[in-house]
């Protein structure tokens, strides 16, 4: 058994404890135990994986994933009570199940087993505890609109002197414009594709001035800023990027808003200013990366040899739209998809995207905290995968915390298993405007950085290639055979 699970028995313990064990298979999806159930039984996983898993909104999302060697119903067997959570067969699995009646004998027959028993036990729910505890830590956080904990404070006197002339004229005249516009829509002088035009015209002078300037030094940055945010936060995306209700930019839902590419937004002038962001080179490279991502996929699949699973992990997933893609194009027969995610609403909705697709049973979502399973905590265990990617995540790691990341997926992917991250590249010509109006900090990196995190890694190579859309970074490179 696991070397971490009731690690103070014997040989000689575990020889009685299994002694009338039933071993009994499971197919996949088939329940183990139901959440609410009683039962005083205590599981072994002889073979296989399984999930765990609560009801969510009436989804099951999964928190946590067993492997061979692990065992579960230990808090139902303490405490006597209903099952807290639902365990779910992820593939074909022979679990041992041990009749809690047996194990009360032995703890009254059995000189010192009653010790080493209830001292593994505590070491073992411990751990699950900080396990579960810190994940629940970060959710707390996560589940509040960050405004105040991510918005610095815009200081600066915007009628001081440190202010360009040609700085304040160019956002006048944009300002003269959009009001222009407004009123010939109003008075119905102006309409359709030409107003659209026009807004886009007036709008792209800002992200070109603020690549223009440079370094924000003066407040100037902040002058832009307060001087536009009144137009901008008309449109929809740029207001939920901006306010961040899930403590980050590009949570599955703005994410959401940029593949889907249905302009939003206040009056208007909204839907307009809004059109005119997703047409913008960032709403554009999520596009053209979820595209890439799904033909890689699709390419990998026809690797697969027939008959064969083609399992993959998409890590940190948020809108799960590449497996959405395949599923929905009728190339997932064979897919056995993970997709984890630290935020349990992203999750929730992607399985029901996946459900309505018909992809039930492909895809598990798992709640995880994927830089605390990079560094050897958490309880997710992986069979050998045969992909494992993670689209948008590595540009928030300072580089050490990436290198760990790209690790911990080589040790889990099988034998000739691919990688992929992606990364925005150093040439984003909408960085100045993600820094200095969205406060989206990312760490915008060149292929040469991306191949040095590689070379530190236990790839030691990779390719990178830029995508279609000119600024998302791909690097990708396989586990040795």
């Amino acid at each position: 058994m696991n070397a971490r699970v009731f690690e103070f028995l014997t040989d000689g313990d575990w020889a009685r404890i299994l002694e009338t064990a039933q071993r009994r298979p499971f197919a996949k999806d088939e329940s183990i135990v139901s959440e609410g159930s009683r039962q005083s039984h205590l599981f072994f996983l002889r073979r296989g994986f399984v999930r765990i898993e609560r009801d969510i909104g009436g989804k099951g999302v999964a928190f946590a994933r067993l492997g061979p060697g692990e065992v579960f119903g230990e808090m139902s067997f303490l405490e006597n009570i209903g099952a807290s959570a639902s365990v779910l067969a992820e593939d074909d699995v022979e679990v041992d199940v041990v009749d809690g009646s047996h194990i009360h004998s032995l703890l009254g027959s059995v000189p010192g087993f009653a010790t080493r028993f209830y001292q593994s036990l505590a070491v073992s729910l411990s751990r699950r505890l900080r396990e579960t505890t810190a994940l629940v830590q970060r959710l707390n956080v996560e589940d509040v609109a960050q405004v105040n904990r991510f918005h610095r404070p815009r200081v600066g006197d915007s009628a001081g002197q440190e202010i360009p002339l040609d700085v304040s004229g160019a956002l006048a005249a944009v300002d003269q414009e959009i009001g222009e516009i407004e009123a010939a829509i109003r008075g119905r002088r102006l309409g359709g594709a030409e107003a659209q035009r026009r807004v886009e015209a007036a709008c792209d002078r800002i992200p070109t001035l603020l690549v223009q300037l440079g370094d924000d030094s003066g407040g100037v940055g902040s002058y832009v800023f307060r001087e536009t945010f009144p137009l901008l936060m008309t449109s929809a995306t740029i207001a939920r990027a901006y306010t961040k209700p899930r403590g980050f930019a590009d949570d599955d839902r703005t994410v959401a808003r940029m593949l889907e590419s249905r302009p939003e937004g206040d009056g208007l002038m909204g839907p307009l200013v809004d059109r005119w962001f997703l047409g913008r080179p960032i709403c554009h490279s999520r596009r053209t990366t979820r595209d890439r991502m799904r033909r890689i996929l699709e390419a990998e699949l026809a690797r697969v040899p027939a008959g064969e699973v083609f399992r993959t992990t998409a890590l940190a997933s948020g809108t799960a739209s590449e497996l959405l893609a395949l599923i929905a194009g009728g190339l997932a027969r064979d897919l056995a998809a993970t997709c984890v995610d630290v935020d349990r609403e992203a999750l929730g909705r992607a399985a029901e995207r996946v459900r309505a697709a018909g992809g039930q049973g492909r895809v598990t979502f798992l709640e995880a905290d994927v830089l605390r399973l990079a560094s050897g905590q958490g309880m997710v265990a992986l069979g050998p995968q045969a992909a494992i990617y993670a689209l948008g995540f590595v540009e928030y790691l300072p580089f050490d915390h990436a290198v760990t990341l790209l690790d911990w997926i080589h040790d889990r992917l099988a034998p000739g298993g691919l990688a992929v991250v992606t990364n925005l590249a150093d040439t984003n010509p909408d960085r100045a405007f993600m820094e200095h109006v969205l406060e989206w900090k990312v760490l915008h990196r060149s292929q040469a950085d991306l191949v040095r995190l590689f070379e530190r890694s236990r790839f030691g190579t990779a390719e990178v290639e830029v995508d279609e859309s000119r600024i998302a970074l791909f690097a990708s490179a396989r586990r040795p055979r």
